[in-house]
C-alpha cells in the first residue's frame, strides 16, 4: 500500500519536481497555499506533509503549529522546507 504525501508548495515548478521524483513510490496531493493545504490534510490525513516555509497566506510555521495543536493533526511528519533565490 503507497503511502500518501501531501505537498503544499506555491510554486508550480517545484511541485512538479517533487511530484515527479515521487509519485512511483507514493500517491501525491497538492495545495498551494497554506488555507487550502490545510482543508486537504482535514479530508485525506496524508502520511507525510512536504512544507514550503514561504506562502502566500499562512506561513510554514503557522501551518505546522496548527498542525501541532490539533489531536488529529499533531503526529503527521512535517518536512518544512524552502528555497532561498538570490546570493547575500
Amino acid at each position: 500500500m503507497k503511502r500518501h504525501i501531501l505537498i503544499i508548495d506555491d510554486n508550480k515548478g517545484y511541485i512538479e519536481a517533487l511530484n515527479e521524483g515521487l509519485k512511483k513510490e507514493y500517491i501525491l496531493k497538492c495545495a498551494f497555499d497554506g488555507r487550502s493545504g490545510l482543508a486537504e490534510i482535514e479530508r485525506s490525513r496524508p502520511d507525510v506533509v512536504i512544507l514550503d516555509l514561504g506562502l502566500p497566506d499562512i506561513g510554514g510555521f503557522e501551518v505546522c503549529r496548527i498542525l501541532r495543536e490539533s489531536n488529529k493533526t499533531f503526529d503527521i511528519p512535517v518536512i518544512m522546507l524552502t528555497v532561498q533565490s538570490g546570493r547575500s
